[in-house]
C-alpha cells in the first residue's frame, strides 16, 4: 500500500502504514479489532464517526514475535496501554531517546513529532490497545481544532493540551479507570456500523479523554514555560530535518515549519546547534551525501548531488571538497576509518 501524507507547513510528512501488523495479522500471528481511516489497517469509520480519529483499536499477540514497529510518526497524539504482557517502547525526547518496558496497566502518550517505535527490535506476547487523534497539531505550539464530539470542558482541555505541548515525558502509569475506559473503547471495535455505533464511540471517546486527565494530573509532569516550548519546537523540528534534507528548503519555509519568524528561527537554531540555519542543512544534506556514496556505489556523484537537495552538482562539488578536503569521488573509493 502507498503510504498517505499529511502537511506540516511546507513539508510533507510520511504516515506510518502499520505494514507489519498487517503482514502479521494476515498470516494469524496477531488478532486485530480496530476501526480506522487510510492508511491505518482495520475496519473504516464512518464520515460521521469520530472526526479527528485516525485509527483506534487492539491487537491481541498471544506468543512472542518476530516483528515490531519500527521508527515512525503518527499524525495524531497517540495513546497506547497495554493491558496484558509486556511491551519495550523507544520514544525520541528533548533529552533523547526514552526507552522502557510498557507492561500491564503502563500507557504512552506520543506526539505528532516524537519518533516511536515499539520492540526492541520483536514484540513479546502483548494484548495492545490505542487511540490516535488528530486535532491538527504538528509542533508543540500550534493551535488545536478539538473535534465537535469532544466534551471536555474548558480546564480539561487546558490540562491535556498543556501537558501535550509543554511536556515531553512519554510513560505513565494508569489509572484503572483509565484502563477502563480504552478497554470498553476499543471493544466497541467489533460492532456493526450504524448510528448505534456512532453514539457510543463518542461517549467512549470522551470518557477515555477524561480519564486521560486524571491520569496526567496525578502524575503531574513537569512542564516547560511557553520560551523553553518554542526552543522544543525547533528541536523537534531539527531532529526531523536529516530525514528530509533533500528538500527544497528555505529559510521562511523552515521557519514557518516551527510557527516562527525568521529571526526567531535563526536565533534558537543558532543556540540549540552553533550553526546557522544554512550551515545545518548543509550538514544535514553532507551527512546524507556521504552516506550515499558510501553505500551506493552505482549511483553518479551527480545524482547524489540532487538526492541530497543541492541544486547543481557543481555547487555540490565545490561544498563537498571545501568541507571534507577531497572530492567526492575521492571521498567514495578512500579507505575506510576502522
Amino acid at each position: 500500500m502507498k503510504r498517505a501524507t499529511y502537511r506540516d507547513a511546507d513539508q510533507v510528512v510520511r504516515a506510518d502504514t502499520c505494514k507489519p501488523l498487517r503482514e502479521a495479522v494476515a498470516d494469524g500471528r496477531v488478532e486485530l479489532q480496530a476501526l480506522a481511516r487510510p492508511p491505518y489497517p482495520g475496519g473504516q469509520l464512518a464520515p460521521s464517526e469520530l472526526a479527528g480519529v485516525v485509527s483506534v483499536g487492539r491487537w491481541n499477540a498471544p506468543h512472542d514475535q518476530d516483528w515490531g514497529l519500527p521508527w515512525h510518526f503518527n499524525e495524531g497524539i497517540e495513546l497506547t496501554y497495554v493491558s496484558h504482557g509486556a511491551v519495550t517502547c523507544s520514544v525520541e525526547t528533548g533529552r533523547g531517546i526514552c526507552t522502557t518496558t510498557l507492561r500491564a496497566g503502563d500507557v504512552s502518550l506520543t506526539r505528532p513529532w516524537q519518533r516511536h517505535r515499539l520492540g526492541d527490535p520483536h514484540l513479546e506476547a502483548c494484548r495492545v490497545h490505542w487511540l490516535i487523534l488528530d486535532v491538527g497539531v504538528r509542533r508543540p505550539h500550534q493551535r488545536w481544532r478539538w473535534p465537535a464530539w469532544s466534551l471536555l470542558g474548558p480546564s480539561l482541555r487546558h490540562t491535556l493540551r498543556s501537558v501535550v505541548q509543554r511536556s515531553d515525558r512519554p510513560f505513565f502509569r494508569a489509572d484503572p479507570s483509565l484502563g477502563h475506559a480504552i478497554t470498553a473503547l476499543t471493544d466497541l471495535a467489533t460492532v456493526a456500523a450504524g448510528p448505534a455505533r456512532a453514539a457510543h464511540l463518542a461517549v467512549a471517546a470522551n470518557q477515555v479523554c477524561v480519564q486521560l486527565v486524571a491520569t496526567l494530573e496525578r502524575a503531574h509532569p513537569p512542564l516547560e514555560d511557553a520560551l523553553t516550548a518554542t526552543r522544543s519546537a525547533v528541536e523537534a523540528f531539527l531532529r526531523g530535518l536529516e530525514a528530509r534534507a533533500q528538500e527544497p528548503w528555505t529559510l521562511d519555509t523552515m521557519a514557518t515549519a516551527c510557527g516562527l519568524g525568521r529571526t526567531q528561527f535563526a536565533r534558537h537554531c543558532r543556540a540549540i546547534t552553533n550553526m546557522s540555519p544554512w550551515q545545518y542543512l548543509r550538514e544535514c544534506r553532507l551527512k546524507l551525501a556521504r552516506q550515499l556514496l558510501r553505500h551506493r556505489p552505482t549511483m553518479s556523484v551527480t545524482d547524489v548531488a540532487f538526492a541530497c537537495g543541492f541544486g547543481s552538482s557543481q555547487r555540490f562539488a565545490v561544498v563537498f571538497k571545501d568541507r571534507h578536503g577531497l572530492s567526492a569521488s575521492a571521498f567514495r573509493h578512500a579507505p575506510r576509518e576502522g
